[in-house]
């Protein structure tokens, strides 16, 4: 009774405006307000968030994405890697939540944390689709080069590899659905960072950051591929896509990684190997003497400079270094090849995905002839330089490394490229084009390919769509016919292809030369994506008949030199390019590959009409695309410096070496497979090969690739050309 009296005291006066006079209301109103009391207190006055909630759930989602993209594109994941992957992502995730807990407000924090993690995460996915489609993550200066060209080139084969890979698509968008999710639940919170609080996530970020950076100085290997040995797509699969993205525009930016040399003067730059025993010999009985005949003193492929008063005299230290290097190898000596095609015209081509398989003496009657009764390469390859054909172009034109990916070639646009074969024998006074079927604008070749060397080029928009037919892809026949009368009365003539007839994909309705020679290859017995490789390539053949039978008909077969290598091998036949969604390259092949060597084997044409009548030239040892211009300036007797090019003149006493862009490489003694970190001697050689040599080895490959980057970071050609002037 007394309760209902206070009740009705306490609440009459604070209520009586509000209507509230009824005793069983103000009951009923008790009620209500203690069950809704506990309701009201979670939802108006939540318990502190901690702040550390939100860089926990970003590093989360930053490892997530990087096990994402090495796990779906089938990476072995090792402890290493997974310990960089998660200490430097711990640095990435205290910066990104720095940048999204600036703003007071915060909504505005979460619309910059949404933002950043959905460019992560297409980013992400563009690097997935790329190792997919190339074989090989890109650098971001890659992908600004080359995307726009893929594309625009081949939109409808990227949105097919999309819509097959639908499902990785949804789990790359997981991180993202889970942090929308726990902002929701109030699990994590963007208020702004305080003083205290932004001190720790800075310390956080430069902590991690060096704990990262320490591990990687305790192991000698993954300091070299850190540093010296930097490669992009090497560096995504040991340390992950977050560093591998830091370390690039961190040296595009500052520079490292490009100009570190590692050789010592006092020692010859090729590997030398113990001399063989001598083995005592019972005493014979003396003979009449034989005159010798004579030797012959060969001269050394080698410019008139002084490269070690060069550097002396240089102030820029990046070049002096370069300088030096250069004066500590030694020169290549010429040989009984050299001049073999002095002042005969050269016909330059590269093929688009043209391997050895695609010669076949009835299929590809033409190839197999050039092949066959040219210069036989037994041991040829086009390494995967990444970023598909520019960078094949690239070291097939140049003789360097495209250490720059797809950007590689772009960046001579205004460069001084002294030591092409265009140029050099543009300054021999040869008439000169360069040419290709598809679009001229494509990798902007309307911008570098002129500065190679060609006084004109001149592709589909800028001259050949009156002369052939738009298709795709367009056809190396029509090429040859569009293109061989500009040229064939102008002696001595210097003429580039780029062919396309090659192209992926090789089926009947996405390929226009697959199905034009499609029944020239319905008694192959082999898959029908083979089958479209082959009846690709056979329109390649036919423009390389017409254009032999011109230059037969003309008179000049003999004083004319064909030399054509590949720009890749034909990826478009691997399970993930491929449209028949399996590995047929390995059919093609007759074998499954694991190696780089067995993956970019292929062929080289070196042909003139001269050499088919005489006894063949067969070079044995391992050969690639970086020898072309070397070897092609030494049978033309052209003046070049072999130290300045890094392949080799294969017919030289250069030691043979293939490298590949992860720092694998090949030699005729031995192989080292970066992939795995392991050597394998080539058997008979194992006396030769100890860890001296292969040392040895490795510095030449990472000076090599030292000073292929030097040459586009400072334009070095140009400096040795003002030297020479």
């Amino acid at each position: 009774m007394i309760y209902y009296i206070g009740l009705n005291v306490i609440f009459c006066e604070s209520d009586k405006d509000n209507g509230v006079n009824d005793m069983d209301a103000l009951l009923e109103r008790e009620k209500t307000t203690k069950k809704a009391a506990p309701r009201r207190l979670l939802e108006e006055e939540p318990g502190p968030i901690p702040f550390w909630s939100l860089p926990l759930a970003t590093w989360l989602a930053l490892v997530y994405l990087e096990l994402f993209l090495l796990l779906g594109n089938g990476t072995p994941l090792t402890l290493p890697t997974v310990l960089y992957a998660a200490i430097f992502s711990a640095s990435g995730a205290a910066v990104m939540t720095l940048l999204s807990t600036i703003c007071r407000n915060e909504r505005t924090n979460f619309a910059i944390f949404t933002a950043l993690l959905v460019l992560l995460t297409v980013y992400f996915g563009i690097q997935y689709f790329c190792k997919l489609f190339f074989s090989n993550y890109m650098s971001l200066a890659s992908l600004f080069t080359g995307t726009k060209g893929v594309v625009g080139g081949f939109f409808d084969v990227v949105l097919g590899l999309i819509a097959r890979k639908w499902f990785m698509v949804l789990l790359l968008l997981i991180p993202l659905a889970a942090v929308i999710i726990l902002r929701r639940g109030k699990v994590i919170s963007f208020a702004r960072y305080e003083g205290g609080q932004r001190i720790i996530a800075v310390l956080l970020a430069v902590v991690f950051l060096l704990a990262g950076r320490l591990l990687v100085r305790l192991n000698e290997s993954y300091e070299i591929r850190y540093r010296a040995n930097y490669e992009f797509d090497n560096a995504t699969t040991t340390f992950g896509l977050g560093t591998a993205t830091r370390l690039d525009l961190e040296y595009l930016v500052f520079g490292g990684g490009s100009h570190d040399f590692h050789y010592d003067p006092t020692v010859p730059d090729n590997p030398t190997t113990p001399d063989d025993p001598v083995e005592p010999v019972e005493p014979v009985e003396p003979v009449e003497p034989v005159e010798p005949d004579p030797v012959v003193e060969y001269g050394f492929n080698a410019l008139d400079l002084d490269f070690a008063a060069l550097a002396s005299a240089e102030s820029n230290a990046a070049v002096a270094n370069m300088h030096s290097y250069v004066a500590s190898l030694s020169p290549s000596r010429q040989n009984e090849y050299t001049g073999l095609f002095a002042g005969k015209n050269l016909i330059l081509i590269s093929a688009e995905a043209f391997s050895r398989e695609a010669i076949d003496p009835e299929l590809t009657p033409t190839l197999y002839r050039l092949y066959t009764r040219g210069i036989r390469f037994n041991s040829y390859y086009q390494p995967a330089w990444g970023g598909s054909t520019s960078t094949g172009e690239y070291s097939n034109m140049t003789g360097l490394i495209p250490t720059k990916g797809v950007a590689s070639m772009l960046a001579t646009a205004d460069m001084d490229m002294y030591f092409t074969l265009g140029n050099q024998l543009r300054r021999q006074d040869y008439f000169s084009r360069a040419y290709h079927p598809h679009t001229y604008t494509y990798y902007d070749r309307h911008l570098t390919h002129e500065n190679l060397g060609y006084e004109k080029y001149i592709g589909y928009g800028n001259g050949l769509e009156d002369r052939i037919t738009y298709v795709w892809p367009e056809s190396d026949l029509e090429l040859m016919e569009a293109t061989v009368d500009e040229y064939i009365n102008c002696q001595p003539f210097s003429i580039y292809y780029m062919t396309v007839s090659g192209h992926a994909a090789y089926t009947w309705m996405g390929n226009s030369m697959s199905a034009k020679n499609r029944d020239a290859v319905s008694g192959m017995d082999a898959p029908e994506i083979i089958k479209g490789y082959m009846a690709a390539n056979i329109e390649l053949d036919r423009g390389l008949a017409y254009l032999i039978d011109r230059l037969e008909a003309a008179g000049i077969a003999d004083d004319t030199v064909i030399v054509m290598g590949t720009d890749h091998y034909p990826y478009g036949l691997e399970s993930e390019s491929s449209t028949a969604h399996r590995n047929a390259l390995g059919d093609l092949y007759g074998y499954d590959y694991t190696t780089p060597w067995e993956r970019d084997h292929s062929a080289l044409i070196i042909w003139s009409g001269c050499l088919e009548d005489e006894e063949p030239i067969v070079v044995d040892t391992p050969v690639y695309s970086l020898d072309i211009v070397p070897t092609v300036s030494n049978l033309m007797g052209l003046p070049y410096d072999s130290r300045l090019l890094v392949g080799r003149d294969v017919f030289s006493d250069a030691t043979p070496l293939v490298l590949w862009p992860n720092y694998s490489w090949l030699t005729d003694k031995a192989t080292y497979n970066a992939a795995t970190g392991e050597y394998t001697v080539v058997p008979g050689c194992e006396e030769t090969v100890d860890d001296a040599y292969l040392a040895e080895i490795r510095n030449m490959v990472a000076n090599k690739f030292s000073f292929s980057k030097g040459v586009l970071d400072l334009d070095y050609y140009r400096v040795v050309h003002d030297a020479l002037s």
